[in-house]
């Protein structure tokens, strides 16, 4: 690129923001060659710092197998947690580290697998979600494992085939992503609304480095302008952000998901399993565990893990555990692996029913592992701040609800707003469904119907969610968290544009709820600096990684299912040294293509270039000139920067 044809791309935003992050990319790219030099070289060993991690794109690896790591059938592992993380750990030592299953040890709290991702039908009670969860096609890790995990639907299929046919065949949209007045569409329009000020102020959270951001707030960086438009709505109520979350983590996720920006209003870019994520994911690689033998150690909560700590060296040396009320330890060897799920979206998740709110202490509801993660953390500044998360309740819950309708009379109203049947079969609502005037902000989605695969024909599940827990309903005059299942319907079905006549009646004979208050739930999104988290190997960890959520991992996004099966990945190849890549993350933020187009969706259509550049408005004229006839101007045309008949 000329110096000219760089100077017109330094007149938009987004071309400037490119060009800084490929800067950065390349910067990224001389230390992974740096990597990969040390890995071909004679020795044939890891580095015991990076601990052999290398990242990939394209094909070649992704289809290659990798050999079998040496002496692995002499080693141990012990997974802390049967969480998404922590399962996926599990796969990927028997599929790519060639483990024994027998060698394989889960240790669960529970009596049942899946951590978050659950979905049960409780017979004292009714369905339940806490929550679900919204794919895409970039998930590079998880479909990485999905490809290889046999399907329980399908013969002969596996769970990526499955969810690639049924994808395909009923592709996800919304019809209508927001209502006001009770059920009326709110006609947004896919436009984000946002002033130039407001674009800009998006644009510069988007160029800032990560450690200027560390501890502040979205509020910190964005004001009205951005917060009073459509643009906010949609993104708060889709990735449940508050205004005193993370200004990092919004940073992060704006530059992991630019390539969906113009997906936004209708969900298109989305992907969603058949049933409820418990029987679509996680029971398909319990099953895959169990046939390769791999040992589940139910009702065993572990409590601590205590380390050997150098300066040079750190070695996890026992487990305590307390299973089925009795304390336990065991010994590990620098040969054994230890993979630690620290910290936990849902841990001490406060149940409802029908006739009682979901009431109890949660400042103190932080057992589990919040509790193993303190412990742990007080052992080396390296393994994170757990306080950081998990100290203030107010600003980390919401509260969720299923909704299950008992006969037809909600259905019309369900079918007014989502310009669809929801007993299909097929997709419903295609995403959340936000009351754009609702005092609790409530959300609620139905997604293929039965979300359980012995569900009634005849009832239908949805999930509804409320970000404002505190603040008095609009015809419930009570706090979401002090509501019933019953007066969470109410509120909902007011929403929905019901009769105010029939608004009780229908909420006690024709659906039942229950809800969920989660005091942890968005704990993720909590203002934080990089050493609050601990990395997934940290330096010189010998035979230990953490998994999940609160892991760090620098190339992707919290509050995913790729992030969990990405620090899994990342831990077992790194311990192992599986001689395999991992997949990077999808590289859409250094891609000029997806950056301009970008640009133009936010701006609802128009060019940046008829923003107020101030000086560089005497120039802007010389310069579209200078690129006539070039491949520069053929791209902005192509993306609406430059317009046809711009001169």
């Amino acid at each position: 690129m000329n110096r000219k044809s760089l100077t017109i791309a330094a007149t938009t935003v987004t071309a400037v923001s490119s060009a800084v992050l490929v800067a950065k990319k390349v910067k990224n790219n001389k230390k992974d060659e740096k990597v990969n030099t040390y890995r071909n070289t004679e020795l044939g060993r890891y580095d015991k710092n990076d601990k052999g991690i290398y990242y990939t794109n394209g094909n070649y690896e992704a289809f290659a197998r990798p050999k079998k790591p040496e002496g692995v059938e002499n080693k141990n592992a012990y997974l802390i947690g049967s969480g998404l993380a922590s399962l996926a750990a599990a796969c990927f030592l028997v599929r790519d580290g060639q483990m024994p299953g027998k060698n394989i040890h889960i240790l669960e709290a529970m009596d049942i697998v899946g951590g978050a991702c659950d979905g049960i039908f409780d017979p004292s009670r009714g369905y339940i979600m806490r929550g679900g969860r919204e794919m895409e096609n970039h998930f590079e890790c998880l479909w990485d494992l999905f490809r290889s995990i046999p399907s329980l639907e399908i013969k002969d299929a596996s769970v990526l085939d499955e969810f690639y046919w049924l994808n395909k065949e009923d592709p996800n949209y919304s019809l209508c992503r927001a209502t006001i007045n009770r059920g009326q569409d709110a006609k947004t329009n896919g436009q984000f609304n946002l002033s130039q000020k407001g674009c800009m102020e998006i644009m510069k959270l988007f160029m800032t480095k990560d450690e200027d951001l560390y501890d502040k707030t979205i509020e910190d960086v964005f004001d009205e302008e951005v917060f009073n438009s459509t643009f906010w709505m949609y993104w708060r109520t889709m990735f449940a952000f508050e205004n005193w979350h993370s200004a990092l983590e919004m940073k992060l996720y704006f530059q992991r998901f630019i390539h969906h920006i113009s997906g936004l209003p209708d969900f298109s870019a989305l992907k969603f399993t058949r049933y409820n994520q418990y029987e679509s994911l996680i029971l398909p690689m319990q099953k895959y565990l169990e046939k390769h033998g791999v040992d589940f150690q139910f009702n065993t909560e572990v409590t601590n893990v205590l380390f050997d700590i150098k300066p040079d060296k750190k070695v996890a040396k026992t487990i305590e555990c307390n299973v089925k009320g009795k304390e336990k330890r065991i010994s590990l060897s620098e040969n054994d692996l230890v993979l630690i799920t620290n910290g936990s979206c849902t841990e001490g998740t406060i149940y409802g029913d029908q006739n009682h709110a979901p009431n109890g202490n949660a400042e103190i509801r932080t057992s589990g592992c919040w509790n193993l993660w303190k412990n742990i953390a007080k052992q080396d500044k390296s393994f994170g701040h757990p306080e950081k998360f998990c100290s203030d309740i107010q600003k980390t819950n919401w509260e969720s609800a299923t909704v299950t309708t008992l006969d037809d009379k909600i259905i019309p109203y369900i079918t007014n707003i989502c310009k669809r049947d929801p007993k299909t079969g097929h997709v419903v609502t295609g995403g959340i469904v936000s009351c754009q005037d609702s005092s609790w902000l409530l959300s609620w989605t139905i997604n293929r119907q039965g979300q359980f695969k012995q569900q009634d024909k005849d009832k239908v599940c949805v999930w509804v969610y409320g970000l404002f827990t505190d603040t008095i309903g609009d015809y419930v005059k009570k706090p979401m968290k002090d509501c019933t299942g019953k007066e969470i319907t109410m509120e909902w079905l007011y929403h929905l544009g019901v009769p105010e006549e029939l608004i009780e009646d229908y909420a006690t004979n024709s659906a039942i709820c229950i809800p969920t208050m989660m005091p942890y739930i968005t704990a993720f999104f909590m203002p934080r600096r990089k050493e609050d988290r601990p990395d997934v190997i940290v330096k010189d960890a010998i035979n230990f990684a953490f998994l999940g959520q609160f892991a760090h991992t620098p190339r992707d996004t919290v509050f995913t299912t790729e992030y969990s099966v990405r620090t899994a990945m990342e831990a077992v190849y790194g311990l192992l040294g599986v001689d395999r890549g991992v997949p990077e993350v999808w590289g859409s933020v250094y891609d000029i293509r997806e950056l301009l187009d970008s640009s133009v969706k936010l701006m609802d259509g128009k060019s940046p270039l008829e923003m107020n550049l101030g000086p560089l408005n005497i120039i802007k004229k010389p310069l579209i000139r200078s690129i006539k006839g070039t491949v520069i101007e053929k791209l902005l045309k192509e993306h609406q920067i430059l317009k046809e008949n711009e001169k």
